[in-house]
């Protein structure tokens, strides 16, 4: 992945592993709030998606992830004072994780699909979800 095109613009990688109709979370600061989402972040410069979502998966749930397939894309231009003007890019994929997750790294929850807190989540999150719940009426999986 070449620099990014400008300090306006923020591409963040997410990782979704559900098991047993459960969806794993992490808790995070956004801004002045503390909120539920995916585990994942920004990528680095020169890195390319899978793997920023590999590293953001260590530094976040302590685990090795495999990235399976792009399940969802979105974007959203935020005009909140915390972050004025910034065009950020949210793409969602499907993992794979074999190993043990730690949950005290980063407040990494287990929430069945029916009992997501909603009102804890950003707005991108919120999109993903809606998607994710109309798919699952739809069909077993994405």
């Amino acid at each position: 992945m070449p620099n990014l095109p400008d300090k306006n613009c923020r591409i963040g990688v997410y990782g979704v592993l559900i098991k047993d109709n459960r969806i794993l979370m992490v808790k995070t600061q956004s801004g002045d709030r503390l909120v539920y989402n995916f585990p994942g972040g920004g990528i680095e410069p020169n890195e390319s998606l899978e793997d920023s979502l590999v590293r953001e998966c260590q530094e976040e749930i302590g685990a090795i992830v495999t990235v399976e397939k792009l399940i969802f894309f979105s974007q959203k231009l935020y005009t909140h004072s915390n972050f004025p003007g910034i065009c950020s890019f949210y793409i969602y994929y499907e993992i794979n994780c074999n190993g043990p997750i730690d949950a005290a790294k980063q407040g990494a929850k287990w929430f069945d699909l029916n009992a997501l807190p909603l009102d804890q989540m950003l707005d991108a999150d919120l999109e993903f979800v809606q998607f994710l719940k109309q798919k699952s009426t739809n069909s077993s999986h994405y």
